[in-house]
């Protein structure tokens, strides 16, 4: 994070991540329209990530609080959270299916009267569909290893290890306590 005066003059929070570049140009050099159209916009998305994190991190903290005693400050933020949260993944579902059913379309018709720009993005649609495939056939081959049942989603899985886990914790033997030593039970004299 730095600060920096914007052209208000008044003093801002620029936040640059992990492998992003300041995207303030250095002072005094010369730079094209373009570029100057760019480096604003770099810094409205790192503004924009920046005010999203925070929000995330509220969030999570709200979410950690016992609902009854949330305030009512406190339930609509978290209200309107979970709103951008539903309307996010609707329009991903809507566009998912609006790429689905341009891809149908496409494969419907004849590959000699499909335009360059509709083989193009078939071709990356299907590219995207294979890897995403073979990413799935990956994730599952390593959850069968560590022994989760098929057919569980991540958020279950997650729980199943978790379970596996303390199981496998409450069958070791218990550390000796404070005073105790091995092989002594505790409360011997």
């Amino acid at each position: 994070q730095q600060q920096i005066n914007n052209k208000d003059g008044q003093k801002e929070v620029l936040v640059v991540g992990v492998g992003q570049v300041d995207p303030r140009p250095p002072a005094g050099a010369k730079i094209s329209e373009t570029e100057m159209l760019q480096a604003r916009r770099q810094r409205k998305n790192a503004k924009a990530r920046a005010r999203a994190a925070e929000l995330k991190e509220k969030l999570a903290a709200i979410e950690k609080t016992p609902p009854e005693e949330r305030t009512e400050e406190e339930l609509m933020i978290f209200r309107k959270g979970q709103e951008r949260r539903n309307r996010k993944n609707d329009r991903s579902r809507e566009r998912a299916m609006e790429k689905k059913e341009e891809i149908d379309r496409l494969l419907a018709r004849p590959e000699k009267k499909r335009t360059k720009v509709e083989k193009h993005f078939l071709e990356e649609a299907l590219h995207a569909k294979l890897r995403k495939n073979e990413g799935d056939r990956k994730r599952r081959q390593r959850l069968k290893e560590m022994g989760v049942p098929a057919k569980v989603g991540i958020k279950r899985a997650m729980e199943h290890l978790a379970t596996q886990q303390q199981q496998r914790t409450s069958l070791l033997p218990a550390a000796p306590g404070k005073g105790e030593q091995r092989g002594e039970a505790a409360g011997a004299p």
